[in-house]
């Protein structure tokens, strides 16, 4: 079962999110086609060669950031790629949106795979609501943080519970 093991309440950007994207629904076979051509098709080494160093420690980590939600078709944008300063300057090739300094809730997620992406989102949400603020509805976005040390490593030795970090913006009430 998947568990928050610890979240802060961080002050993030202003930056920008950089990579590739497609509109979908959740828990597609879409979001993992979308992964495995970031890594197969040299996007990847592509943006860690434009990417300049953040003040902040995700030099190198991967995200999954979704925005734009529609909920009558339960789409949504969901974007692969990594944060970058806000200053970069980005290849045509590449999607990127500017994510303002903003609050984030900063959750660590722990569990099987496959239960951190369906439930990654309303347990970070539920950290919010349970510390007094409110998700950040102006600001929106999710966003999946593919920690090398906490995922990465873990899953390619064979773990079956992994860490994966998750961002929700909030405000105060």
């Amino acid at each position: 079962m998947a568990r928050v093991i610890n979240t802060n309440f961080i002050q993030f950007g202003p930056c920008k999110v950089v990579g590739i994207e497609i509109r979908t629904t959740p828990m597609t076979k879409e979001i993992k086609e979308l992964w495995e051509n970031y890594y197969s098709d040299g996007t990847y080494e592509k943006l860690l060669e434009i990417k300049n160093q953040l003040p902040f420690s995700m030099n190198s980590d991967c995200v999954g950031y979704m925005r734009d939600f529609n909920e009558k078709d339960n789409s949504f944008i969901y974007l692969v790629g990594m944060f970058m300063d806000k200053d970069s300057k980005i290849p045509k090739e590449f999607v990127s949106y500017d994510i303002p300094e903003c609050k984030v809730a900063h959750s660590y997620i722990e569990g099987e795979e496959n239960e951190l992406y369906s439930k990654g989102s309303a347990l970070t949400i539920e950290q919010i609501e349970k510390n007094g603020y409110k998700v950040d509805d102006k600001n929106f976005f999710c966003c999946e943080v593919y920690n090398e040390d906490r995922f990465g490593i873990p899953k390619q030795i064979g773990d079956e519970i992994l860490i994966l970090d998750y961002f929700v913006p909030y405000i105060e009430k």
